[in-house]
């Protein structure tokens, strides 16, 4: 329930259109679900399979797979082919959602590839939407995916403590609570 209540408000910054980036977390494929229901017209471009699958018969829906090496723990496109073809790819909004997210540390995964696709993601959209449950907060994974620096929302299900609503504010960051 929690995913789908983050999902739920990301879906509400897609604008019928869009082109959007979701990678291969769980929260991703919640955000995905919602799309579905709300019969938006979108472009999803993803590394996750499970999402390709979700959304392949919707007539509204343009699917681009980036492809690569399926890594079955994660149902996902991972590896220097999925990273050679987001290269090449462009959206207006990005969701990502990483293992972990630290004062010090920044954004990580516990993939060294997922970290790669974030990272390229972020990169290659005009907005970046970090969704993350109140659990990943202070806390550090294996692979840094970047620092906050091009991150303009941040979804969460509760409020952070004011330490994190500060630093929120110093980077210009917008939070946005689903409670």
């Amino acid at each position: 329930k929690e995913k789908e209540a983050l999902a739920n408000v990301s879906i509400s910054f897609i604008k019928d259109g869009d082109i959007i980036m979701l990678d291969s977390s769980s929260t991703s494929i919640s955000i995905a679900k919602q799309l579905n229901l709300k019969q938006l017209k979108a472009t999803i471009i993803t590394n996750s399979l499970s999402i390709v699958n979700l959304v392949s018969n919707n007539p509204l829906i343009k699917t681009i797979c980036l492809g690569g090496t399926l890594t079955n723990n994660a149902n996902a496109f991972r590896g220097n082919i999925t990273i050679d073809n987001l290269n090449k790819l462009h959206c207006d909004k990005a969701f990502i959602s990483p293992t972990s997210i630290s004062l010090d540390f920044g954004l990580s995964h516990d993939n060294e590839f997922a970290a790669q696709i974030a990272a390229k993601m972020i990169d290659n959209s005009d907005e970046a939407f970090l969704v993350v449950d109140h659990t990943k907060f202070g806390k550090s994974s294996l692979t840094k995916i970047e620092d906050f620096n091009n991150i303009k929302y941040v979804i969460t299900n509760k409020k952070p403590n004011k330490e994190w609503i500060s630093f929120f504010k110093t980077k210009s960051i917008i939070l946005k609570c689903n409670t």
